[in-house]
């Protein structure tokens, strides 16, 4: 009996030792290239807004619009950088947009849209929420989303 339980000990240490040591991998990958995405995503067309923005860019558009909230400090939010820039490249009807939960200045749609995770991705379609997801999910769910409208 005391082997098995030191087994089962060993067992559970060794998977949680490579399960942080994946995550970390996987994480600083994806920080080493953020300015790289972040650089990217201005190429594609994603826009940063601000909620003085936040009408004109999401609820007028004419094209479908995929906003994500991100915060500065949220590695699953940079992790999705690559899926959104598919997403904008790949669709041009389709508008990708951004807005940092942390800015003060974007406190009051946070509060509107009950953002509490990031990343938050909501899809929009004149002037109205399509789809929310919290966080990072496949390129192929929010496609699946927008299309379904």
């Amino acid at each position: 009996m005391d082997k098995k339980k030191t087994f089962l000990i060993v067992g559970v240490v060794a998977f949680i030792v490579i399960l942080v040591g994946a995550n970390t991998i996987y994480y600083h990958n994806v920080t080493a290239n953020k300015e790289k995405y972040e650089e990217e995503a201005v190429d594609v067309g994603i826009i940063q807004i601000t909620a003085k923005e936040f009408n004109d860019e999401v609820l007028n558009s004419e094209k479908t619009v995929v906003l994500e909230f991100t915060s500065k400090m949220c590695l699953p939010c940079i992790s999705m950088l690559p899926t959104l820039i598919d997403i904008a490249k790949n669709n041009e009807d389709v508008k990708v947009i951004t807005m940092d939960i942390d800015d003060e200045e974007n406190s009051s749609i946070v509060k509107r849209y009950n953002i509490s995770a990031t990343p938050t991705i909501i899809i929009f379609k004149e002037e109205k929420i399509e789809k929310t997801f919290t966080g990072a999910i496949a390129e192929d769910q929010i496609m699946q989303a927008i299309k379904s409208e």
